[in-house]
């Protein structure tokens, strides 16, 4: 018999593509999580489909309680940088976190930012590195502060995506899509700060 996590994310996919569909789903994380937390159980499945795509593609597809259920590409993420992306996506969603473009405040995180690149790429022109989003989060249920900045710097005819701000700095590689990076940094910063 199903569980209840993989039955809930058939019944969302069915209902976001097409009822008759047969999704093969595999269990790749679930935990519990005790406390005050907002996600107290989660669990996360992958699954092939051509939904949307011309070829084959894997997705993953999130089921937290509470929380909404929601799929993603693979992206090239791990389970954890998904389920990253996801705790951002429902902050953002539901108003818990505002995104803004950079400005002239943000002058010391695009120190931050090359000297990261300084460190990860060595050689590339660091007057090319931008910050494209800064992301900010005051979450009173659990006491958590975060601020998250992404940019890219485009070196060797390939850009690469980082995030700065609190803690952790991360430099991405072209793998990761460009649509999870903000989510992915943010959610990794959030996490990071005891949000997960």
């Amino acid at each position: 018999m199903a569980s209840s996590p993989e039955r809930r994310a058939l019944r969302y996919l069915r209902l976001e593509f097409q009822p008759q569909r047969d999704f093969r789903l595999v269990r790749v994380k679930s935990w519990r999580r005790s406390g005050a937390l907002w996600w107290r159980r989660s669990a996360i499945f992958r699954f092939d489909s051509d939904v949307g795509e011309r070829s084959t593609k894997s997705y993953y597809v999130v089921v937290p309680t509470p929380g909404a259920t929601n799929y993603y590409p693979e992206w090239g993420l791990t389970p954890e940088q998904v389920w990253n992306v996801h705790m951002a996506t429902e902050l953002l969603l539901y108003g818990m976190a505002a995104s803004r473009a950079p400005g002239p405040s943000d002058a010391e995180h695009l120190a931050q930012a090359r000297a990261l690149v300084r460190s990860e790429l060595p050689g590339a022109e660091l007057a090319r590195v931008t910050l494209d989003q800064v992301t900010h989060v005051t979450d009173r249920r659990v006491g958590i502060e975060a601020r998250s900045i992404v940019g890219h710097v485009d070196h060797g005819g390939v850009r690469r995506w980082f995030g700065v701000g609190d803690p952790p700095h991360l430099l991405f590689g072209v793998e990761v899509h460009p649509d999870a990076v903000e989510c992915l940094h943010f959610g990794t910063v959030y996490a990071a700060r005891g949000g997960d």
